[in-house]
Order: C-alpha cells, then sequence, then structure tokens
C-alpha cells in the first residue's frame, strides 16, 4: 500500500526538527511496519518532509513484542545498507519503545537498554491504569546516568487533568514528548488539548511522530498544511535537532 500524497505536494515542513525519535520502521518487529517495502517507503516519505535523522524505536513489551536488543539490531543491520540504493540518505538509527513493566527493570538491571543521543531512553506506560513502580524506575533509570522520555503523556487520559503528576516528572527527570499528530486531534479531542497545554507551559521538550503505518503518515501531511498547528510547533524550543 502506498500513501496517496504525492511528493511534489509537500516541502521540508519539519526541517525544523531535523530528527524523529520516535517510530516504528523495523519490519515484521512489531505494529508497525509489516515489511522491508514498506519501511523504506516510510523512510523516504519522512526524508520527502524534512527530516534528516530518524531513529526508530520498536516495541520491547512483554508478552506482545517480545523483542531483545540483539534481534533488533540484526533487524536494523539488515535494512540500513538497503536504504541508500532507495535514494535514502537519512541518518537512521535504532533504539527501542520500553513498556514500564518488570521485565523492563529486569533490562535495566541487566545493563540491557537501547538508548540513543546522550542515553535517552523512550518509556510508555498503560493507557488505563497508573503504574506503581514509575517513580521507581525513573530513579533506577537517572542513578545509572540514563535520561527517561515519557512517550505521547497527551495520551494517558486518567493524567490529562493531573498537572503535579507531570510537573513531578519533570522535577525528578523525566521528559515529555507529545505525539505531532496529537495536535491535529488524530488520537481525539482531549488529547489534542493536553499536547497543546504541554506545548504551551513548555512541558515538552521532544516531539515524535511515532509513525506506524500510512495513516499517520498521512496525517501528518495533512497537518503540515495547517499553519497556526504548524506555528506552534516551529515556535516551540524542541530538543530533536541537537540528538
Amino acid at each position: 500500500m502506498l500513501s496517496f500524497f504525492s511528493k511534489q505536494d509537500f516541502s521540508d515542513a519539519f526541517a525544523f526538527l531535523h530528527t524523529d525519535m520516535h517510530s516504528h520502521l523495523l519490519p515484521g518487529v512489531d505494529d508497525g511496519s509489516p515489511d522491508v517495502e514498506t519501511s523504506v517507503d516510510l523512510l523516504k516519505n519522512l526524508q520527502d518532509i524534512g527530516f534528516k535523522k530518524i531513529i526508530t524505536t520498536p516495541h520491547i513489551y512483554q508478552p506482545f513484542h517480545k523483542n531483545t536488543k540483539a534481534g533488533l539490531e540484526g533487524v536494523y543491520n539488515t535494512l540500513k545498507p538497503q536504504l541508500k540504493d532507495k535514494g535514502i540518505h537519512l541518518d537512521f538509527e535504532v533504539a527501542s519503545e520500553y513498556f514500564v513493566d518488570e521485565h523492563f527493570e529486569k533490562l535495566i538491571q541487566d545493563d540491557e537498554i537501547m538508548s540513543f543521543g546522550d542515553k535517552y531512553v523512550l518509556i510508555e506506560i498503560s493507557f488505563v491504569a497508573y503504574p506503581k513502580n514509575l517513580d521507581a524506575i525513573i530513579f533506577e533509570l537517572t542513578s545509572r546516568g540514563y535520561k527517561p522520555i515519557l512517550a505521547h503523556p497527551e495520551r494517558y487520559l486518567y493524567l490529562a487533568d493531573n498537572i503535579k503528576f507531570f510537573e513531578n516528572l519533570i522535577r525528578v527527570g523525566c521528559i515529555l514528548q507529545p505525539n505531532i499528530n496529537s495536535f491535529m486531534g488524530y488520537y481525539g479531542r482531549k488529547s489534542e488539548e493536553v499536547a497543546r497545554f504541554f506545548v504551551e507551559e513548555k512541558f515538552a521538550s521532544l516531539l515524535g511522530t511515532d509513525l506506524h503505518h500510512y495513516r499517520h503518515l498521512d496525517a501528518l501531511k495533512t497537518l503540515m498544511k495547517n499553519k497556526k498547528i504548524m506555528k506552534l510547533l516551529q515556535n516551540h524550543n524542541w530538543l530533536n535537532p541537537g540528538l
């Protein structure tokens, strides 16, 4: 399946970010890209809309996505050499998006974490209930020199009105990363409101596509036409260019 948008319809709208640090573009490893052809095409599209670097972050989440560091690096090492032949000149790296659970705690203890940049680690939590061990895990990560990033915090709707929760996360060293498509209501109106709040109040420091498939890509390209949203995002001081 190919996106119905053509390359010439879009400019380098996301060049201001330079780097996307949240996506699911390794083929066949999680709920993202199913095959090499799709991975290559999605990466080509991200290049066309202005990204210069992609740090893809497949899930490690037992028992649904039983990935390992060695396994993901193997798939990455198979995919990366094929990109240049397809006209893709992105700086392409791999890390992971970790679900906060006991398995993740063990990976921390075993020093099996896939980080990126200055020891950044992308984490996610349940969409239905707050994990009681989150504070302890953030402390363990920071004590080891890691910089935890909470993925798509605007989507945890049971926390949407708990400003103190997010203030505390930032205070103890956790970075907030909303999804770009949240700003156009892709995940619902409440998530859109919370994402905008995070930017307006300077709670958010990183921005990601969380790209899984063509629906996400097409939503990104629709958002690019919205001058108001793009101005909001472009005027924020994101850490992405420094990754």
